[in-house]
């Protein structure tokens, strides 16, 4: 009998691990609320941008993957990957996770599920929510672990852009509520990946997630904290950075960055910091206030650079909270907080170009869309995807005034006759 998986939840983690599975000739059936993202799916067109993806939809369409906005009890795996958004609370000036949607999915799970389902919880969660809050929702339902049902926890640990590829390559982390779930979601796993680490519980599957997430934003706001202290003193936090790592072989520091954004690096932290018995601040918060701080600063130096005597025109150019792999995904993008400080400004005019996003998808972030015709005083690059290297001389040699400015805030300009001409400004000078 051909196995049958649903996957609920069809956002980036969902659709891309429905497809990667369906490349392995598994039926798998996805789940949405949103009644869009049906019918883009079903038209044959991700609502994502994510390499190759409309290639895999379309090859699977109605053959391997299918789409629906029904919950069905025909299924015995489910799949679980809704998302669990942080709230900040402005009051208290804390971050604590959403489980809103987590709980009503369970909810409707525990009531329809049949004997022997699978539910593998594949979200991001606080370390403990597994036994502590998904367990009981079951448990309250008369149904047993083992005996009613299957309870197990494997968290997505993809990079956007290549994560197809990464679901096959990279070690799956998996946990169970017993060891007889934990049989049962390897013998999927094992399906899509090479190689499958067990690990002795799900408290601990909950936290490799969180883990790696908080250790690289970590390592980005130590940058960014170097980055600040290149500022003050006016010299290139590239430079010092690049030739503290020059063969030496005991750090590898990162390259500082206009901020750190994307829906994990900027949550995740907030949610491991959940389990410490003082919430305020910790090594965690206080890493993702460096990041974020970064971003202040560097709109400040903008601001003290381009001056304020005549009403200046600013161009940015980058929407994507990274560059590398090739993404869309503008969620938590410094650009929001960037444009925002800057355009309040009553003598800036900011405009925006990506060479990803089409000028209607701009307008609809309520930017202004880079006029052709205008001579800008400064433009800020604020991504270092391929694209935006590669046109990036040609819109600088277009479109930027004669005694314009320069922010290469990702190192996008390797032109060096750029860089002696016009007035140019790296993170930290």
């Amino acid at each position: 009998m051909t196995q049958k998986i649903c996957v609920i939840g069809l956002g980036y983690v969902g659709l891309t691990l429905s497809l990667a599975l369906a490349e392995k000739k598994i039926k798998v059936y996805g789940y949405d609320s949103n009644s869009k993202v049906i019918d883009s799916l079903a038209s044959g067109k991700s609502h994502i941008f994510e390499k190759d993806i409309n290639k895999y939809l379309k090859k699977h369409l109605n053959k391997n993957f299918f789409v629906t906005n029904e919950l069905s009890d025909k299924f015995r795996t489910f799949i679980i990957t809704v998302g669990t958004p942080v709230i900040h609370n402005k009051k208290s000036n804390s971050h604590n996770s959403d489980l809103s949607h987590i709980v009503k999915i369970t909810k409707k799970l525990a009531k329809i599920i049949k004997k022997n389902t699978l539910l593998i919880y594949r979200s991001t969660l606080p370390v403990g929510t597994t036994r502590n809050k998904i367990l009981p929702i079951f448990t309250r339902n008369q149904l047993q672990t083992s005996k009613d049902y299957f309870l197990s926890y494997a968290p997505e640990r993809t990079v956007e852009g290549n994560a197809i590829n990464e679901l096959r390559t990279i070690p799956q982390i998996i946990a169970g509520i017993d060891e007889a779930s934990l049989r049962k979601t390897k013998n999927i796993f094992k399906k899509l990946s090479k190689e499958i680490v067990e690990v002795q519980n799900v408290e601990t599957a909950e936290i490799i997630k969180l883990i790696n997430n908080t250790y690289r934003d970590l390592s980005f706001a130590y940058s960014n904290q170097i980055a600040l202290i290149c500022q003050k003193y006016k010299i290139s936090a590239k430079e010092t950075i690049n030739f503290s790592n020059y063969n030496y072989p005991r750090n590898k520091i990162p390259t500082p960055s206009p901020g750190v954004g994307g829906p994990c690096l900027s949550k995740d932290p907030y949610i491991l910091n959940e389990v410490l018995s003082s919430k305020k601040e910790s090594i965690f918060t206080v890493g993702r206030n460096i990041n974020e701080k970064i971003v202040d600063v560097l709109a400040k130096n903008i601001v003290a650079n381009l001056g304020a005597t005549k009403r200046k025109k600013i161009l940015i150019s980058g929407i994507s909270f990274k560059g590398y792999p090739l993404t869309k995904d503008h969620r938590g993008s410094a650009i929001f907080r960037f444009y925002k400080i800057l355009d309040k400004l009553k003598y800036f005019s900011v405009y925006v170009d990506d060479p990803l996003f089409s000028k209607q998808e701009v307008l609809n972030f309520n930017f202004k869309y880079r006029d052709e015709k205008i001579k800008y005083d400064c433009i800020v690059f604020l991504n270092n995807n391929p694209l935006i290297k590669k046109e990036s001389t040609r819109l600088i040699r277009k479109n930027l005034n004669k005694s314009g400015l320069i922010f290469d805030f990702w190192s996008v300009i390797d032109d060096e006759k750029i860089k002696k001409k016009y007035k140019y400004f790296e993170i930290g000078n």
